[in-house]
């Protein structure tokens, strides 16, 4: 018997005769994939595990709901397969077809693997066999809704009991420039390119689908990360009950169409910074691109949206069956912008205030190296105190938030000096400049510059255009004009920088939060507040998150749409709105299968990205995914707090330069930067009388980092000089007359927009990190740290690389012949009876108060007092 939605348990008899019907594209979309599940060795794999032939059989063979027991002795990746039928009607994760096509784990000696439309095309077969009780169905408690969603092995599921759909209404797509790329064997779009330079990233886009969905409370569900707030009553979450899709029989005929709206506002918000001034003469529109960029597209071909509003080079919408990806159209990383003014095109520009400090008590500056900070002193203020807060309340806790709203870039790249009058005329503080920060500290004109991050939403549309084959029972018809009245919600979307580390999620970390001065291992997942209010539902101007409750539907109608189509779009329920992040799945059904060195190695052996909130870090300084805004509008309006992209940095990179540096505060996203520029650095505020020289948390190796011409892995061993992921060289040692000191990037001098420009991004290497790699790399850090037995932020890992086998010694690239008396012997000859893989890390104690530019450079030199 199946339960109040229609599905039916793993104990339950399923009779052929009392499912639902099902229209005659969705048996013949299953009857092609059982033919190439044939033609591919998969139904061999069935029979192996069911004992069941399914090799000539019938989309409606009584052998797919007969129940078995798994054989998996020696199958890869069915391990925390929970189910006993090849078909669950209701329920993926309990179907073995669906386990078997979708699980990363499983894998074919045919190496042919599923394309995204055959398990979109399973999943709606499986999801039309609910019967839905039409009784169940009221409008105060279920919706039908946009998820991101994807089927997940059970070390990455709420419940981490077995494989199973995971949903979130918020997906995070993001950006590159190379076309997006699926891997089909690990079920997943990869960030390298299908084509062309391996160093470039493609765009990683988010799948979204329309499902039934019931409000529930957080103990009638599974929810991923929970935090403590989560319990407060007036929290409610949405658990999609149903996947609804093109020819459901639920549907009466209406076919289903996908839209999105985005929205990117940084180089408006950016002008609204006090002392930020652009030319009065030239008449600039911020309302216009590239100050505000607009996007609205459905996979509708009749809705036709203004001309001119709407931005087609932003954000494209690509059907797979009935669900759809939304991703970024593929463009370089940083662009200069333009705006056409007058009949020609004119570079942004603004007039930036001359440098502004303060050291009593609380720090304060308007810069931070040689990039303008947006944040006021009160802000800035208002940040340290809570960071003083959290530290006397929770002292072994690793700080994360800030209570400041980011309601501006940030950070703003200043290096192309332009004038008032003629923004094409650029003069670049470049690195080797003399009195590079003392330039940077005025008063001047400088150039903006756009990356294609944005935010915005997901929305579905039902309209009459399908035709119904099958015959409804009237329970079905009921159950299906219910859920056709029913509110449609949109999903949050963010479209965001790239993922550096996409195979390692924040999370899986977890056992290393205590290496991290600032940031830690917290996920979007467990964010707690709305999307941007400034979203518009696709082609009006209408709010998709609303801030103050819903509205009457028909004071929307009046609202102007900007497009010919007339609005259909019903209001929006907003108590679940600040759960919006919230990733979810069932309450389990069966036993714990496993233990938690199952889900090690599960984690540790996955390699594979995915776009739901955990793939997001929930670091606000100001962040790398998105961050939190909020506060009182142009209109008086107070919006709260909420996310929102527009207080990133301008462009993204800037960011990665400055923030990264701070001990790696984006785990599972940006590398860490500290080992490149540590010397340089700042300290940074871990309370109101304490500041502290942020130490490496997130090891990279020295060939990640770039070898520098005078390295010794250069000068001594004849290795090539390399840039390094950023295009910057990382630090190395050089010994003489007694004394060693660390050659290194000074940060105030790297320009990390200069290097997007050029194409020096590279993501070849560090795309390729394992969650198992990174573990074993900060295990072996923290277990150095405890040897020396010195606090690690008087440390700088000044060199670092991977040893093949320890039984044959490490090649000790980092260290100079000449460092030690009688050369470099000793350390290619130290070798370990046991063997195995390993690292060499070379730490330094530094004399701080000797630091030397070195002339026409943008390296530096520091003496070491010690060198272990």
């Amino acid at each position: 018997m199946a339960n109040q939605f229609g599905v039916f348990g793993p104990t339950d008899d399923v009779v052929v005769g009392n499912l639902p019907p099902l229209n005659k594209p969705v048996t013949d979309a299953f009857a092609s994939l059982l033919q190439w599940m044939g033609a591919n060795g998969w139904l061999g794999l069935v029979k192996t595990i069911s004992g069941i032939d399914l090799n000539g059989s019938g989309p409606m063979n009584p052998a797919l709901f007969t129940k078995f027991k798994p054989n998996i002795v020696g199958v890869p990746g069915c391990d925390d397969f929970a189910g006993c039928r090849l078909i669950q009607p209701g329920f993926p994760g309990f179907s073995l077809l669906y386990h078997l096509l979708a699980s990363p784990f499983v894998t074919i000696t045919t190496n042919e693997y599923p394309s995204l439309e055959q398990l979109d095309a399973l999943e709606n077969f499986i999801y039309g066999l609910q019967l839905i009780d039409a009784d169940t169905v009221t409008d105060d408690n279920m919706v039908l809704a946009v998820f991101a969603y994807e089927y997940r092995p059970a070390c990455k599921t709420p419940h981490d009991r077995y494989a199973d759909m995971v949903f979130s209404r918020s997906g995070f797509g993001r950006v590159g420039s190379q076309p997006m790329d699926y891997d089909k064997k690990n079920r997943c779009f990869s960030n390298q390119p299908a084509t062309g330079p391996e160093a470039e990233i493609a765009v990683s886009p988010a799948r979204y689908g329309l499902f039934l969905a019931q409000r529930m409370k957080y103990d009638q569900l599974s929810i991923f990360t929970p935090v403590n707030l989560d319990k407060n009553e007036s929290y409610d979450f949405l658990l999609p009950i149903k996947k609804i899709f093109k020819d459901d029989i639920y549907l009466q005929g209406n076919d289903i169409s996908f839209c999105e709206s985005h929205i990117n506002e940084k180089l408006s918000r950016l002008c609204t910074i006090d002392g930020v001034n652009l030319p009065p003469k030239v008449k600039f529109d911020k309302g216009a691109a590239p100050f505000i960029r607009r996007s609205s597209s459905s996979t509708n071909p009749q809705k036709k949206y203004t001309a001119g509003i709407y931005d087609p080079a932003m954000v494209s919408l690509t059907t797979q069956g009935s669900s759809v990806l939304v991703a970024s159209v593929p463009s370089v990383l940083v662009r200069r912008a333009f705006q056409q003014v007058g009949g020609k095109p004119e570079r942004l520009r603004v007039l930036i205030p001359e440098i502004k400090e303060s050291n009593f008590v609380i720090p304060y500056s308007n810069r931070r190296y040689t990039s303008f900070k947006s944040l006021n002193k009160k802000a800035q203020t208002q940040d340290a105190l809570d960071i003083a807060a959290a530290k006397l309340l929770h002292p072994d806790k690793i700080l994360t938030d800030y209570d400041a709203p980011r309601n501006t870039p940030m950070f703003m790249n200043i290096r192309e000096m332009v004038s008032e009058n003629d923004g094409d005329k650029i003069t670049h503080l470049t690195e080797t400049m003399d009195g590079l920060e003392a330039q940077t500290g005025k008063s001047y004109w400088v150039g903006l510059f756009e990356d294609s991050i944005c935010d915005g939403c997901v929305n579905a549309e039902l309209s009459g255009t399908a035709a119904v084959v099958a015959a409804p029972t009237q329970g079905i018809s009921d159950a299906g004009n219910k859920i056709l009245r029913l509110k449609i919600l949109p999903a949050f979307s963010v479209i965001t920088a790239p993922d550096f580390f996409p195979y390692i999620d924040s999370y899986d970390l977890h056992d290393y939060k205590d290496l991290f001065l600032l940031g830690g291992i917290e996920d979007m997942s467990g964010a707690r507040k709305r999307a941007n209010p400034d979203i518009t539902l696709p082609g009006t101007t209408i709010q998709a998150f609303t801030a103050n409750g819903p509205k009457d539907h028909a004071q929307e109608e009046q609202q102007k749409p900007l497009f010919a189509v007339a609005l259909t779009m019903p209001s929006l329920e907003t108590k679940v709105e600040e759960t919006i992040l919230a990733m979810v799945s069932p309450l389990p059904e069966v036993p714990h299968m496993g233990d938690l060195n199952m889900k090690n190695a599960q984690t540790d052996a996955l390699a594979r990205a995915n776009y739901l909130p955990d793939s997001a870090t929930k670091i606000f300084y100001p962040g790398w995914d998105v961050t939190f805004s909020g506060g009182v509008n142009a209109q008086g309006v107070d919006q709260g707090t909420f996310y929102a992209t527009f207080g990133l940095g301008s462009p993204f990179v800037e960011d990665s330069k400055l923030c990264a540096a701070v001990n790696g505060m984006w785990v599972g996203t940006s590398p860490d930067a500290a080992r490149t520029y540590r010397a340089s650095l700042t300290s940074v505020q871990t309370g109101v009388f304490k500041s502290e020289k942020p130490p490496t948390a997130l090891p990279l190796l020295d060939n990640e980092l770039g070898y520098n011409a005078l390295s010794p892995a250069v000068a001594d061993y004849g290795l090539k000089e390399t840039t390094g992921w950023d295009g910057e060289q990382g630090p190395c040692l050089k010994a003489g007359a007694g004394t060693v000191i660390v050659n290194f990037t000074d940060i105030a001098r790297a320009d990390y927009v200069q290097n997007a420009l050029k194409g020096e991004f590279d993501m070849s290497q560090l795309r390729k990190i394992t969650t198992a790699e990174m573990k074993f790399r900060m295990s072996c850090l923290s277990r150095s740290y405890k040897a020396l037995g010195l606090p690690t932020t008087a440390l700088w890992m000044v060199g670092a690389e991977k040893v093949a086998d320890w039984a044959k010694g490490a090649n000790g690239y980092c260290i100079p012949k000449d460092m030690v008396a009688g050369g470099n012997g000793w350390i290619t000859q130290s070798k370990l009876a046991k063997g195995g893989e390993g690292y060499l890390y070379v730490f330094a104690k530094m004399d701080e108060s000797i630091v030397n530019p070195m002339p026409n450079s943008k390296r530096a030199l520091q003496k070491c007092t010690d060198v272990y």
